[in-house]
């Protein structure tokens, strides 16, 4: 209906545009050369405009499209993964898989940013060859963080199958960027379930990367997401106490029961509550 309407409006104003010039012709008495000279003067501008509003719209289009794509791998991002993720079915248990690239900053420093840059599309490039037999899209996160979904279900037994594949193929692979070959490890976290994927998953990345493991699960049972939480809330409870001046420092002494003398000073801080 939408289009049936548009269609109906441009019809209606290039009729408008052809008939004006001739009740002009007819009001002021010109002549019928004047009237071909008002016409296409009319419909010049008509397809002027139409090209305009065409090539706004491309604009547009791929303005929209460059919104929810990594300019340099090409691969969709972030923002079109969150898209994406709204219109699941709640019912139905996803997967998300959290790739970090181990010392890509090294990489990057030593090699320079175009390296870095041309490294990570090797990264992409191998790891869209490597996907999970089933169903999945790979996405490209910020900095050196890809993401794999895969929006159908998937046992955790084939999932541990090919985390163990991916973070060994890796390794034994010649990873070739511009000539050189990087050797490579993948930091991986993932999760099941069908609420706060990416939330739960980049947790079991990140954990991942403190515990030097290649892969990593996030276990439900583990409050690691509470854990997180409690850290944030103490972190701003500290710099807001250094802000305000609340912090107190006491000295408790330790006293040697042998000689009952004070060997030393043990510090404790403590926050002064408003």
């Amino acid at each position: 209906m939408e289009l049936e309407k548009k269609h109906y409006i441009k019809t209606g104003l290039f009729f408008l545009i052809a008939l004006l010039p001739l009740y002009t012709t007819i009001w002021y008495h010109y002549s019928f050369i004047s009237y071909l000279l008002l016409t296409l003067i009319g419909i010049g501008g008509f397809v002027y405009v139409s090209k305009l509003r065409y090539s706004h719209k491309k604009l547009k289009n791929r303005l929209k499209s460059n919104l929810y794509t990594d300019f340099n791998t090409h691969l969709p991002n972030r923002l079109k993964f969150i898209k994406e993720s709204k219109t699941l079915q709640p019912h139905i248990d996803s997967t998300l898989i959290i790739i970090n690239i181990d010392s890509f900053q090294n990489t990057n420093t030593f090699y320079g940013h175009s390296f870095g840059d041309a490294f990570l599309k090797t990264i992409a490039h191998w790891l869209k060859t490597n996907l999970p037999p089933i169903e999945s899209t790979l996405y490209k996160f910020e900095a050196d963080v890809y993401a794999i979904f895969i929006p159908v279900p998937f046992s955790e037994y084939n999932l541990k199958k090919y985390l163990k594949k991916l973070s060994l193929k890796i390794t034994k692979d010649h990873i070739m960027c511009r000539g050189i070959e990087i050797d490579t490890t993948l930091s991986i976290g993932a999760v099941q379930g069908n609420k706060n994927l990416l939330k739960l998953a980049s947790i079991a990345c990140k954990e991942a990367r403190n515990k030097r493991m290649a892969y990593l699960i996030y276990d439900k049972t583990s409050h690691k997401e509470k854990e997180y939480q409690h850290n944030i809330t103490i972190n701003h409870m500290l710099k807001e106490a250094l802000m305000k001046d609340r912090i107190v420092p006491f000295f408790q002494p330790i006293i040697n029961v042998n000689t009952g003398e004070i060997e030393k000073f043990e510090t404790l801080m403590r926050i002064q509550k408003e």
